[in-house]
This record gives structure tokens, sequence and C-alpha cells, in this order.
């Protein structure tokens, strides 16, 4: 129902669309499958945008922002606060975007270590890099420079470190099994 209901929404029936996310909430929220219910949010927000909705379309947003903070979702958390900054943006309230925007990079950070295949790393990591920028640009705008390069530097050390983890830097098997060990501590914590 949810992809149905997208494929409505991007075929211009958003009536139809909206049946098929309503039904496929519902039945997310009864079977208790928390994806289903967040993607069908989710895509509800995107069906408002097609139709440039904006009023509903924010609706949208800060039911996702919510459902996602409340199941801990973090992938769904930080696009949750981006699209919703997004919308600020649009009406204007930068403090409140700036806000949302620094809060999706909180949980970007809490994550990070947490990450296991090198797919999910790149896609995580790729959907990182939008929300740095997205603050950085925001704070400049706003004429707040240091803002702007402190959030610049922490996104060039969070991608140092990150291209630091992915490789052996080690010297000798001591070292490398230090370093091992402290991945693992680190994943553990």
């Amino acid at each position: 129902y949810n992809f149905l209901g997208l494929a409505d929404g991007i075929r211009g029936n958003g009536d139809g669309a909206r049946r098929h996310l309503a039904v496929s909430l519902d039945l997310a929220r009864k079977a208790g499958y928390r994806i289903g219910e967040i993607d069908s949010i989710f895509f509800l927000n995107q069906v408002w945008l097609l139709e440039k909705n904006i009023t509903e379309g924010r609706k949208a947003a800060e039911l996702l922002n919510k459902t996602a903070d409340t199941y801990r979702f973090p992938f769904y958390q930080v696009w949750a606060k981006f699209i919703l900054s997004r919308y600020f943006v649009g009406f204007g309230d930068n403090v409140r975007a700036a806000g949302l925007l620094r809060e999706a990079i909180a949980v970007i950070e809490k994550q990070r270590a947490n990450l296991g295949s090198d797919v999910l790393k790149e896609t995580y990591l790729f959907n990182r890099q939008v929300v740095y920028e997205s603050l950085i640009e925001l704070l400049a705008r706003e004429g707040d420079y240091a803002g702007a390069l402190e959030t610049a530097e922490r996104a060039k050390s969070r991608i140092l470190v990150d291209l630091l983890a992915g490789k052996d830097v080690s010297r000798n098997p001591a070292e490398a099994a230090l370093l091992k060990e402290e991945r693992k501590i680190s994943g553990d914590i």
C-alpha cells in the first residue's frame, strides 16, 4: 500500500495516494510494524509536496519527526529533521530550521560509530553531508560565520575520522590488535 500510494502520488492521483497510504498506516499500526508506519508518513509528506500543498506537507513532516523520535530510528530522525528544516526555511523561521539541522547532526554523530556495512555507511555518510552542508549554508546566509565555520570544521573532522576508521593505520600487529579491540569496545558502547 505504501508503494501504491507513492506511485499514485507520482502519477498525480493525490486522492488515491492518500487512500493507499491511510490503509498502509492503519495496517502498520495494527501490526506494530513501525517501519511501515513511518514509511507511510514519509510517503504522505512526499505526496503533499508533489501537490505543492505546503501546509499539509509540513504537518506530515512534523508527524514524521515526532514518530521517528518516538521510535528512535536514526535514519528517519535525520531525514525528518532535514525535511522539516526545509519547511521552516521556506516559512522564514531560520532559527528553528538551524535547530532541527543541529539535532539531525547530533543524531548522525551519535550513530556514526554503530554502522556496520560499508554500503550502509556510504549511504549514511552521503546523507550526513547534505545535512551539514544545509546547516553551513543557512548559518552563513544568516551571518553566523563563526557557526558556519565551526560546522564546516566538524564535518571535515568527522569525514577524516570515518576515513581513518575504515583504514588500517597501524604499524605493527600489536597496534592492529589494539585498534580492532577499540572498534569492538566502541561498537559495544
